[in-house]
């Protein structure tokens, strides 16, 4: 865990992965760090197969944290008199839901407010 400070009011905490699965693996009892690693990465390698095997899926990780991609159409440009259309593109972006965002926000002003 480190803390990253870009200013002086503001402090967040970075957890690698690493950490995570140390943290993870201390907390189930029978598993060891290489059982949690090698879960992790079976996990990631499914994802992605899933994220490379099509155009538009989503892919819901956790309660209120997906995973989605999409196809970007591109914008036609003018260039020096033609017209140029560059290739459609696969779009990757992670999302926390908006419940779930809205619940640990009232949460959060339960306990500091």
């Amino acid at each position: 865990m480190r803390n990253n400070n870009t200013d002086d009011s503001i402090m967040y905490t970075v957890i690698g992965l690493q950490e995570l699965q140390k943290e993870v693996a201390r907390s189930l009892k029978g598993y060891t760090l290489k059982d949690v690693q090698t879960i992790y990465r079976a996990i990631e390698k499914k994802v992605k197969e899933h994220l490379e095997s099509q155009d538009e899926i989503t892919v819901r990780l956790a309660r209120g944290l997906t995973i989605s991609s999409t196809i970007k159409q591109p914008r036609t440009y003018n260039v020096y008199g033609q017209k140029v259309t560059p290739e459609p593109k696969k779009w990757i972006f992670a999302k926390v839901t908006r419940c779930y965002n809205t619940k640990k926000n009232k949460e959060y002003d339960a306990l500091y407010n």
